[in-house]
């Protein structure tokens, strides 16, 4: 969850005075990672550890002097870089790599394991949310969700991790042209970067074969399967009316919770105190809960709030829909987006990608139907029949294969693209239900042997069912 300055209580009139921030950051443009990992008990299966560990674990950590964040869940914990400048891409490594090093001997040390997947397989919806972390925000937002009803939002929160790369941009000209690339990959990156486990636990406590993209679709529950990017996007046909529409889309977005002058977090559990900013009473007013509403935006890909060192703010892309994924492949994506994002010749070529595969870059109203249709195939098909997938006017193996052929020429000036490479033109996701490869061993035995149960069961109650139609057709 975004951290957030709870108490800056400076007050704010209207949307003229947070425009300025969406501008961009001028020569000074960089990069970064946050990643989450979910943490086990090896004691008791592949579950979840509960609050009463995670605090164990987080005093191992501070001990250690491990910087950690921790998410709506008890179980998982994330990592972050500083925002490094696109030139210096092994200082990020550098430092991804170290704090990669320290969590895992952290871990270790507090006596759990953790697992470089997007959703444990032994953890139940039940059982996430009796752990809840204590952190305020986290109480608040879940209590909303199950007010609400919105229980599979409440499921996204609570089980899944993932990897976010963010890069700030230039001007606005040049976070248009990023944000759009990077709405237009989606679909595709999620299918070739799947990292779902192969069995799942369901509602009520039994592993189960997964057949869809199940991490893909659980990130898209808090707007519905057509809400995956801001409506501000399709709207949109310019690098200006698309700032304009986020920076009022903030100011315009419903509060459930805001921060009081104490800087204590206030829920408002009537429905009629539901107000956007704009509407709410000026004492709630503030920077503080204008960045509340700015981090309450859950889409694949988001505008995303950027602290300066001097108090101002400046804002970024982030890239929030891959899985948790192994530290290599973590770096790989983060060193394509900064590819796309800085380097012309190769952006030019992602852009004759996208127009090749029908993507307007000039009016994603009219890419709308087609991704939309794309992203659908990613989540349906792209998981358990890759092979029957659809990625714009072409399939995802095809699509894949152009991908792949656009890269290969830059692995020499960015190495660490060699293993997004290797995946696309093998179209072989880190994780998927015929194998793939993962590093934990135990897990993966854990994942072979349910997926066998899983499937004997799901063909015994197949066979039962057709069994019963059979007779009643007697």
């Amino acid at each position: 969850m975004t951290d957030l300055n709870t108490r800056n209580t400076r007050p704010l009139s209207g949307a003229h005075e947070t425009r300025e921030e969406f501008t961009g950051t001028g020569t000074d443009v960089r990069i970064g990672i946050e990643a989450e990992y979910q943490i086990y008990d090896p004691e008791n299966g592949f579950k979840p550890i509960t609050i009463a560990q995670n605090a164990a674990f987080e005093a191992v950590a501070t001990a250690n002097g491990l910087a950690i964040s921790h998410e709506a869940s008890a179980q998982t914990i994330e990592i972050k870089t500083d925002a490094y400048r696109h030139t210096d891409f092994s200082s990020l490594c550098d430092e991804f790599n170290a704090h990669y090093t320290a969590f895992k001997a952290v871990v270790k040390e507090a006596g759990f394991e953790s697992v470089n997947v997007p959703l444990l397989p032994q953890a139940s919806f039940a059982e996430l949310l009796e752990q809840i972390h204590p952190r305020e925000r986290a109480q608040v937002f879940l209590r909303h969700f199950e007010d609400h009803d919105a229980l599979e939002t409440a499921r996204y929160f609570t089980s899944v991790s993932g990897l976010q790369a963010s890069i700030s941009y230039a001007d606005e000209q040049h976070g248009w042209d990023i944000y759009r690339r990077a709405v237009y990959l989606a679909p595709l990156l999620a299918t070739v970067l799947s990292n779902c486990p192969s069995v799942l636990s369901d509602d009520a406590g039994e592993l189960t074969a997964v057949t869809r993209n199940e991490t893909l679709a659980r990130r898209l529950a808090p707007y519905g399967r057509e809400g995956g990017v801001a409506e501000a996007f399709w709207t949109s046909d310019n690098a200006t009316a698309f700032f304009d529409a986020v920076n009022e889309g903030v100011w315009n977005a419903p509060l459930f919770c805001a921060y009081d002058g104490e800087g204590a977090l206030q829920y408002f559990a009537d429905a009629a105190d539901v107000k956007s900013l704009n509407d709410l009473d000026e004492s709630y007013k503030t920077r503080a809960n204008y960045d509340l509403a700015a981090s309450i935006q859950w889409h694949l890909v988001s505008v995303s709030l950027l602290p300066q060192k001097d108090g101002s703010y400046k804002r970024r892309i982030e890239a929030r829909y891959f899985d948790t994924l192994e530290p290599e492949h973590g770096l790989a994506v983060t060193q394509f987006l900064s590819a796309l994002a800085f380097d012309k010749g190769f952006g030019q070529a992602i852009d004759r990608f996208l127009d090749n595969h029908g993507f307007d870059a000039q009016s994603p109203a009219r890419s709308r139907g087609l991704w939309q249709q794309s992203l659908d195939s990613a989540i349906e098909d792209g998981y358990a029949t890759p092979q029957e997938a659809v990625y714009g006017t072409a399939s995802v193996l095809e699509a894949s294969e152009a991908l792949a052929a656009i890269v290969k020429p830059y692995v020499n000036d960015y190495p660490h693209l060699a293993p997004l490479y290797g995946i696309l033109r093998d179209c072989n996701p880190p994780k998927n239900t015929v194998g793939g490869v993962i590093a934990d061993q135990g897990l993966d035995a854990f994942l072979r042997n349910g997926r066998d149960d899983a499937e004997q069961a799901e063909k015994a109650s197949f066979s039962k069912a057709r069994f019963s139609r059979r007779n009643l057709s007697l």
